[in-house]
């Protein structure tokens, strides 16, 4: 996400420079952003970094979840401390929507922490595990990545969106069964083509191009099948909004495909995705790994309709989530 941001700034005339613990690493692999060490030995350099600004972004991501238990702390120290030094400096803060697992285990320090973030989380399903964890809810807002990009501006939107026939499958190919994957692939391609769209772009979501471009790559040969590779979050928002049709496996590519009523099958991977069968319909929404998948998946897509999701599921939705994509979509062309 925060290539994406970077790359939408720079293409509207701004400088940018993005913190990590890997600058080098990630200079070679992404040579058009600046990156600038994260790391306890340059604070000299991020205070001068924050100070040269004139906004600062923190957050974002599945930042509270298990895999990073015995690194949390220092992460949410780190970005209290970017924050309250920025704020010093007197630059503005924008919090990037926080996502937040099921931990097992329960911890004051990140109730206390979380507030100092941010009252933002991305989903329905991150209250739910903040009050599982324990952390303080109240106050907590709704407001996946998505949206926030558009209502902060940092995401300009041509407002002339129109269907242009075509279907979008964004699957997921990191650490999941190729086999599987593969089928799941041809089932999705098989189901739109038989719905007569005018081609279909294979939406690749994973910048360093690894398992998931190595799954499209197998099948750009079709006809009428395109590898779309992501360049910046304004392309692949106007790529979704303007489909016929849509498979989605990448919450990403739901979100925006559902927020404008694009019709869509989902097929969920995890937990924090489960909002999502209410606004597609139960019959849309697949969970991974079920043993008829294949087949579901074509009665999922062959029951598709060009009126998109209901208008009145969709409404319900933006409105838990305190935000009106359409309207914040349209107000950014």
């Amino acid at each position: 996400m925060a290539i994406l941001i970077a790359r939408s700034l720079i293409c509207q005339g701004c400088t940018v420079s993005v913190a990590s613990m890997n600058p080098d690493k990630l200079a070679n692999e992404f040579n058009d952003i600046r990156f600038f060490s994260s790391g306890k030995k340059n604070i000299l350099g991020i205070i001068r970094e924050v100070a040269s600004a004139d906004k600062v972004l923190i957050g974002g991501g599945t930042l509270i979840q298990n895999d990073f238990n015995a690194k949390l702390s220092p992460i949410l120290i780190y970005i209290c401390v970017v924050a309250v030094a920025a704020r010093l400096l007197r630059k503005e803060v924008l919090f990037v929507s926080v996502g937040i697992n099921e931990l097992s285990w329960k911890n004051k320090l990140i109730s206390r922490l979380l507030g100092k973030i941010s009252g933002r989380v991305r989903d329905s399903v991150s209250v739910e595990n903040a009050r599982k964890n324990g952390i303080r809810v109240s106050g907590l807002s709704v407001c996946p990545d998505i949206g926030f990009l558009c209502s902060s501006g940092l995401i300009k939107l041509p407002s002339d969106i129109s269907c242009n026939g075509y279907g979008v499958i964004s699957l997921v190919g990191e650490k999941l069964d190729a086999g599987a994957m593969s089928a799941l692939l041809d089932a999705a391609i098989e189901g739109l083509l038989k719905k007569k769209v005018s081609k279909i772009y294979l939406l690749c979501m994973d910048l360093r191009k690894s398992e998931e471009y190595a799954l499209y790559q197998r099948f750009q040969d079709e006809s009428g099948v395109e590898i779309f590779i992501e360049n910046s979050l304004a392309s692949t928002l106007s790529l979704i909004a303007g489909a016929k049709f849509c498979v989605a496996m990448r919450l990403h590519a739901a979100i925006i495909s559902t927020s404008y009523s694009v019709p869509t099958v989902v097929v969920a991977r995890e937990d924090k995705q489960r909002f999502l069968r209410e606004i597609v319909g139960k019959d849309r929404y697949l969970e991974f790994g079920r043993a008829d998948l294949g087949r579901a998946l074509r009665l999922a897509i062959e029951g598709l309709n060009e009126g998109g999701c209901p208008q009145g599921l969709v409404d319900s939705y933006i409105d838990r989530a305190k935000i009106s994509y359409g309207q914040l979509f349209a107000n950014y062309g």
